[in-house]
């Protein structure tokens, strides 16, 4: 058995000498595809910009007008809702219905998919009175009626969301893509609502406007009861798209208060802990070599399939170069023979025997280790999501968990790059989630500020410490810091981080508020 093994390391030896000869592994770059890191955008990494043309594309703030006018609680206070009451909700199963707009919105799309998305993507760049424009009007009318949103209404008002995935039991199936197509078409569905609420605001219509959004945030929370990363992100999208376009709703001089109605959305709106703590537990489900690979008996050709397997995946997965040429099985072997020794080293320190580890497979050890680090590098992510008041309130802990896994990265720390491909998606869900509470907070000042206003005679506060009249959300979840706010002649500034620097392209919303009845009084 000693013999075949020499035999086996010669072997595979002789590959890894001959891979750089066919051009199939240059490099370890060659393996490994680069996550994108945040912070560093397209032009950075080309370099073609200098750093002051570069600050002037990437901090330009958003910047609204808005000229307030009393804004007082409503009566009753909690007249609008952005998120449905209890008491609203009548038995049954949302689903079905959520799967009927859907069919709906897909249908409808036939062939026009390319055309429509176009005409949203051209909506967002215009202000709400350019709606009105008689043929853009008429074409959005017409875009929006169909059946897609009364079976979203349906959906929003059921008391129960059962997907009833039972994710645990899929066999030979990537539990990853597992719902793609459901969560792309969901994605578009909020769109559509986007398209119908801007042109509702535009009318004056706001209440109507405002129960869409109440709608538009079930839907987002529901899907993200679907137990995948990828349905949490396209919720907080979703959030996204909803608080963007309240904030050009409150902006509009007839606006009602809408402190307690934002109050209302649910927070955390996921919980980001179940959906690492169920995507740790899919990893087993999409690559094999972490099942128990310690109590798994194969023989040396069972243990170089396993191997292949793993990089077929990495492949689907895009964490690999696809290449023609490049034979997985492989790259299997050339991956083994350069971790095992440091495969066995590491197991040896961590209390395994010396020589039962020699008895075994280069494959069985290089999968032992790889499950060892592969499941350290997903603990020592999930570990933060259980302190998010103490670790989790700013981005600089995302920055830093970013940094931990481009080191592992770099050191190559995996035999296989499952963890360093699949976490960095994980960091990036919990800064959407930081993103989407620092947009709501914010329009919560915006709206205690236009309450206390409405308190004190149309007088904006000197500070947010002057606001008694409800509780003000003083600290961004993205930085950990005040939401900076400040008056000058009359008027006030709001500064509102929608994404920090250290996350990704660094933007915010500015809001100059202006005291509109003295706006018209001086006309």
């Amino acid at each position: 058995m000693r013999e075949f093994h020499a035999i086996e390391h010669i072997v595979l030896a002789l590959i890894v000498t001959l891979l750089p000869a066919v051009g199939l592994a240059q490099s370890d770059k060659e393996l490994h595809r680069a996550i994108p890191t945040p912070g560093v955008t397209q032009s950075q990494n080309k370099g073609k910009l200098s750093e002051a043309e570069q600050r002037r594309r990437d901090d330009l703030p958003e910047l609204y007008r808005v000229e307030y006018s009393s804004a007082p609680e409503p009566i009753p206070a909690l007249k609008y809702r952005l998120y449905p009451s209890r008491g609203e909700l009548q038995p049954g199963n949302s689903v079905p219905f959520y799967y009927r707009a859907i069919l709906e919105w897909d249908s409808r799309l036939d062939g026009e998919r390319q055309e429509f998305f176009q005409l949203m993507d051209d909506m967002e760049e215009k202000r709400l009175s350019d709606l009105l424009e008689p043929k853009l009007k008429a074409r959005i009318e017409r875009e929006t009626s169909n059946y897609a949103l009364d079976n979203l209404k349906i959906a929003a008002y059921r008391n129960q969301t059962t997907w009833d995935w039972q994710v645990g039991r899929l066999e030979n199936q990537d539990p990853y893509s597992f719902i793609i197509q459901e969560t792309q078409s969901a994605r578009g569905l909020s769109r559509l609502i986007d398209v119908k609420t801007r042109l509702l605001a535009a009318e004056g219509r706001i209440e109507e406007a405002l129960e869409l959004h109440k709608q538009h945030f079930k839907l987002a929370r529901d899907l993200a009861q679907q137990p995948f990363s990828m349905s949490t992100f396209v919720a907080y999208s979703q959030v996204s798209i909803g608080s963007h376009n309240l904030k050009d709703i409150i902006t509009q001089t007839n606006c009602p208060n809408l402190y307690w109605a934002l109050a209302t959305i649910p927070e955390p709106f996921v919980s980001i802990e179940e959906v690492l703590e169920n995507e740790a537990s899919l990893a087993e489900k999409s690559f094999p070599i972490l099942r128990e690979p310690e109590h798994t008996d194969r023989s040396v050709e069972g243990w170089s399939r396993l191997m292949r397997e793993t990089i077929e995946v990495l492949v689907a997965f895009g964490a690999v170069y696809d290449h023609p040429i490049i034979d997985p099985a492989l790259v299997g072997f050339a991956v083994s023979i350069r971790s095992y020794p440091i495969a066995k080293r590491e197991l040896i320190t961590l209390g395994w025997k010396q020589e039962k580890l020699e008895k075994m497979p280069v494959g069985q050890v290089v999968a032992i280790y790889q499950k060892h680090i592969t499941l350290s590098l997903f603990d020592e992510a999930l570990k933060w999501s259980y302190l998010p008041d103490l670790e989790l309130k700013n981005s600089e802990r995302l920055r830093r968990e970013q940094d931990r896994l481009n080191q592992e990265r770099k050191k190559q720390s995996e035999p296989f790059p499952i963890a360093t491909t699949l976490l960095p998606a994980h960091a990036q869900l919990r800064a959407a989630a930081l993103r989407s509470k620092s947009r709501i907070h914010g329009l919560m000042v915006l709206e205690a500020i236009r309450m206390h206003a409405a308190e004190n005679h149309g007088q904006l506060p000197q500070s947010l410490d002057e606001i008694t009249v409800v509780p003000v959300p003083k600290e961004c979840p993205l930085t950990g810091e005040p939401f900076e706010y400040r008056t000058t002649k009359g008027d006030a500034f709001l500064i509102v981080p929608t994404v920090p620097e250290n996350i990704g392209r660094r933007s915010w919303w500015e809001f100059q508020l202006k005291n509109a009845e003295r706006t018209q009084e001086k006309r």
